[in-house]
């Protein structure tokens, strides 16, 4: 009897080959952007462009690859004399958020999934003492299923009273 629970066990486990059980879509999008506000307007560790370790942690293979691809064509861009009105800057934490100001507070309102996708949608309230007193804005993660794992695979910038819609897959691809 003790033979057949251990051996149940263990094949409900990755042992059998199984996926390793995830944390819910809601979960990691919720601790992604804790970490994003943990690291705003920080160039260390905490600024998902210089942690390789989060990078892997959190974002799709695409997604890192857009970073990096970003980070090569403006290592051959002479920022200081862009023809842009705001000249073009590496991924950090405030473009994945989409505002130069962290809001001051946020909550997971709507998550559909599938098997292989969810989206997560957020509510992003900026309060007294920001940039963006008063705004209120919604952001949709779109995550995808990887080895078991919910990973970000984009993230929509809904239009608020400060913002226009945008997407981070855009911003980073754009080369201008």
């Amino acid at each position: 009897m003790k033979l057949i629970l251990l051996t149940l066990i263990l094949c409900s486990s990755a042992v059998c080959g199984s996926e390793p059980v995830s944390q819910s879509p809601e979960t990691v999008t919720r601790e992604f952007f804790a970490f994003l506000l943990n690291g705003f307007n920080r160039r260390d560790a905490s600024d998902i462009a210089n942690n390789s370790a989060s990078q892997q942690r959190w974002l799709t293979p695409s997604l890192r690859r857009a970073m990096s691809d970003r980070d090569r064509w403006l290592s051959t861009v002479d920022v200081r004399h862009s023809a842009a009105a705001v000249p073009p800057q590496a991924a950090d934490n405030g473009m994945f958020i989409g505002a130069w100001d962290p809001p001051s507070s946020f909550k997971v309102v709507r998550s559909i999934a599938t098997p292989f996708t969810a989206i997560v949608t957020i509510r992003c309230d900026w309060g007294r003492g920001t940039q963006y007193h008063g705004d209120t804005r919604f952001m949709s993660f779109l995550l995808e299923r990887e080895t078991g794992v919910w990973r970000v695979a984009d993230i929509h910038t809904h239009a608020g009273k400060f913002c226009s819609d945008g997407r981070l897959s855009d911003t980073l691809n754009a080369r201008k």
